[in-house]
């Protein structure tokens, strides 16, 4: 789906229920823009992995996932620029990245028909503050919402 762009410079918390059809496939793309320059993906080399990318380089954190299962994924950054990444509740990571989070399309990356989500998502949720404090309560309505058991 495309839409205007959302850029998010400093804290933010972004969230949202999403299914693979077939996790073999390189280049599901969760979230994305028309520049390239940002996206979350997920890749099965290594074991599964979830990428992300804001304008500088991207930044893999593992993730293993199962065929046509519901999972939530949940992005933060705080006051520190510390970004971490969460499936289901659980930190698979955090790096460090100052850069503005830009997207325009959900479930594509870029104009390329080779990066795209094999799978579904049921909604995109965005805070422009930190909710660090709200992340277990936000994430807990939303699985139960949906149906994913969060871990």
């Amino acid at each position: 789906s495309e839409f205007t762009d959302i850029s998010v410079s400093g804290e933010f918390l972004i969230t949202t229920p999403f299914s693979i059809s077939d996790v073999s496939k390189s280049n599901n793309v969760i979230l994305g823009s028309a520049s390239s320059s940002t996206f979350v993906r997920y890749v099965p080399s290594g074991g599964g992995r979830i990428g992300i990318k804001l304008a500088g380089g991207e930044t893999f954190k593992p993730a293993s996932l199962s065929n046509d299962t519901k999972y939530l994924l949940t992005i933060t950054r705080d006051d520190a620029n510390l970004v971490s990444l969460f499936i289901d509740g659980v930190l698979k990571g955090t790096y460090t990245d100052s850069d503005t989070f830009t997207i325009d399309r959900l479930g594509v990356f870029s104009n390329s028909p080779s990066y795209f989500l094999q799978g579904s998502q049921q909604e995109f949720i965005i805070f422009t503050s930190d909710q660090s404090a709200n992340r277990p309560a936000i994430e807990a309505n939303i699985a139960n919402q949906y149906g994913i058991t969060l871990s």
